[in-house]
């Protein structure tokens, strides 16, 4: 911010004021405005939960560390897909989907087909977009409420007779108090991925290399889990 006074006056006007100006440098944030307009917004190609105990390697990674080695390595599984470079697990892969999966479970990675990758098509890199969203109560992984203090409910009617001396002391409360009601995770993570290139032949050839990506990283750490406990 090179002016802080004229931060302060900043609202929704600010959009009007681009979209109508003549300056060249606002070329990009004109047509971008214009997307948004026109709702020619990004498709969400897919929502994978992380899990703390599946996926202990990236769950420990930042947001750029994450979308920086998936952006890298969808890349890499692009090109064995399209040259048929021959690789070790690929007789993992099933013919097709497991009819018994839960569709509802969006932690359980599926697999690709080999019909799909004979589908691929090349994309590059500004044809998505990663995101590492998180979603928690303002305290990640802890509980907020334990850093919260209350009055019973009797006292809340003497606090206007009382002088500030004799004011009654707040307390927190146990967790056994109200534990039907706490969740059993307070912090989430997702990776989302989104078709940039608004061709949905594009867009399926992500979203598999994705779901292949997330599948072999997702071996990787059972296997590192296996052999830890040996």
């Amino acid at each position: 911010v090179t002016s802080p006074d004229a931060y302060l006056r900043l609202d929704d006007s600010i959009i009007d004021i681009i979209s109508a100006s003549d300056d060249p440098n606002l070329k990009p944030a004109q047509a971008l405005i214009e997307r948004i307009r026109s709702r020619k917004l990004y498709k969400c190609l897919c929502s994978e939960r992380l899990s703390r105990k599946k996926d202990k390697r990236i769950w420990k990674m930042n947001n750029d560390e994450v979308e920086d080695q998936i952006c890298s390595e969808l890349l890499e599984i692009r090109d064995d897909f399209l040259h048929e470079k021959p690789r070790d697990d690929l007789e993992a892969i099933p013919k097709k989907f497991d009819e018994n999966a839960n569709p509802w479970d969006d932690r359980c990675p599926r697999s690709i087909s080999k019909e799909d990758i004979e589908d691929i098509v090349s994309f590059d890199e500004k044809d998505f977009v990663v995101e590492m969203r998180k979603i928690h109560h303002g305290m990640k992984e802890e509980n907020p409420v334990n850093f919260m203090r209350f009055l019973a409910k009797g006292e809340l009617f003497h606090l206007e007779k009382c002088r500030a001396c004799d004011l009654p002391i707040a307390s927190a409360v146990d967790e056994e108090a109200y534990e039907c009601h706490i969740p059993r995770a307070f912090y989430e993570k997702s990776i989302r991925v989104f078709n940039r290139s608004g061709s949905e032949e594009i867009g399926r050839s992500i979203l598999q290399c994705f779901r292949e990506w997330f599948r072999r990283e997702r071996q990787s750490d059972e296997s590192y889990s296996t052999l830890s406990q040996l």
